[in-house]
């Protein structure tokens, strides 16, 4: 595996699309600030933009200054619903081999817990055909959820998780910068 990192003047989003080409992952430091058209804006107006024209999964990194990457060795979570943007982040998240020998858990949430566990466990099953050393699935129904993006990062403190991983656009489309439940994770 190698990593390229790159200082640049220009368009963030066509530069980051004009250098992703060759790559199989963005990787954007969650505070960065961009200047697009004269103003200047946090990381999430512009990763709007970029995850909305970037056919390659983002990676955001939070700050850690003099600190490995926090997902070494951590437990990762996989949040997942079946939708197809859930999905994509799940593939890509094995394919690029992310999975492999890590713990993953992975939180599904729909209006039955044995439904939400159904698609967790299949989940699962990708994860580890693709090298998971564990794969826990977690199902909640709509009667214990209280909001999702709550019982994601109320689950990820839970576990100590070094990572989250979920798509970007719910089941409704693109509102606002991301579905609203990832927006409110970042």
């Amino acid at each position: 595996h190698s990593c390229n990192a790159k200082s640049a003047e220009g368009n963030p989003v066509s530069l980051v699309a004009e250098a992703a080409t060759a790559h199989d992952i963005v990787a954007l430091g969650k505070n960065s600030i961009f200047d697009i058209d004269g103003e200047l804006y946090d990381l999430p107006l512009c990763v709007d933009k970029i995850v909305r024209e970037e056919p390659r999964p983002v990676l955001l990194v939070p700050d850690a200054p003099g600190e490995d990457l926090p997902v070494s060795g951590r437990p990762v979570l996989v949040a997942f619903d079946g939708s197809p943007a859930s999905s994509r982040a799940l593939h890509m998240f094995a394919l690029l081999g992310f999975a492999a020998g890590a713990e993953v858990h992975v939180l599904s949430m729909a209006e039955s817990s044995d439904a939400a566990l159904s698609h967790a466990k299949q989940a699962c099953e990708l994860l580890v055909r693709h090298g998971s050393g564990i794969a826990q699935p977690v199902g909640l129904g709509a009667a214990e959820i209280s909001k999702h993006s709550a019982e994601i990062l109320d689950y990820a403190k839970r576990i100590d998780a070094g990572m989250i991983v979920m798509g970007a656009y719910g089941r409704r489309g693109i509102r606002e910068i991301f579905g609203s439940t990832t927006r409110e994770v970042l």
